[in-house]
This record gives C-alpha cells, structure tokens and sequence, in this order.
C-alpha cells in the first residue's frame, strides 16, 4: 500500500513524517534567465535542422525536468566550488541540464551540450534563486 493511504486496518496506516521523507513528493523546477535562454537557442536549433525529430528536444527537457523534481539526487554531482551542482544527460538530444537543489525547489542552471568539450560559465552561482 502506498504511504499515506488510508485503510480501516490500523497496520495500512503510516506515520512518515512527509517533510524528512523521500516520499515527500516532486519540488517544483525553476530555471535562471540563462538556462531559460539556453532552452530556446537550442529548441530553435533543434527545430530548424533536426526535420524528423523537431520536438524531441522539447520532449526530452520536459523527462529531465520531471526527473529532477522527483529526484533532486539522481543527477551526477559536476565540479563547482561554492555549490553542489548536479547535471543530467539527455541522451537523444546529447545535452546535460545542469542545477542545484535548494530547499523548496530545483534551480536549473543551464542546458548545455555535452559534447562542447566544457561547461557552462557558472560563475554567478552565488548569486543564482
């Protein structure tokens, strides 16, 4: 049964705190102005040369998106020093998202092609909601 379900049987019942459980549910994903621009320069990208594909981009940020609300930890850690930056690969489309987990939410940072031989500039972390 799932946790939280209510039942008539007293051992269906669970008594999970929700705000220290991993079960506490998906956080909501917020992006920064450069992701957000990242986003759309390799959307439009995507969708002026890839003619047999040209929403798979946008369908597969839409699974990393979801990924990391559910599970903040899934993703690689990435070097940064002054905060644990974490990115996913999005296979088809060969780019990383990369973000950090904050208390009530996920930042992205930024959407960057793994295939560029480096990272993106994080260097406004500090600064970063």
């Amino acid at each position: 049964m799932a946790i939280g379900t209510t039942s008539s049987s007293p051992e269906a019942t669970s008594d999970v705190d929700r705000s220290t459980s991993p079960f506490a549910g998906p956080k909501p994903v917020r992006t920064t102005p450069q992701a957000d621009l990242h986003v759309l320069e390799i959307d439009a990208w995507w969708r002026a040369h890839r003619d047999k594909a040209p929403e798979l981009f946008e369908q597969e940020i839409a699974i990393a998106f979801r990924t990391i609300s559910a599970a903040p930890s899934s993703g690689k850690r990435y070097a940064h020093p002054a905060a644990e930056v974490r990115r996913v690969l999005m296979r088809s489309t060969r780019n990383h998202v990369y973000y950090v987990e904050r208390n009530d939410h996920v930042l992205v940072l930024a959407v960057w092609g793994a295939v560029k031989g480096g990272g993106p500039d994080l260097a406004n972390l500090a600064s970063s909601g």
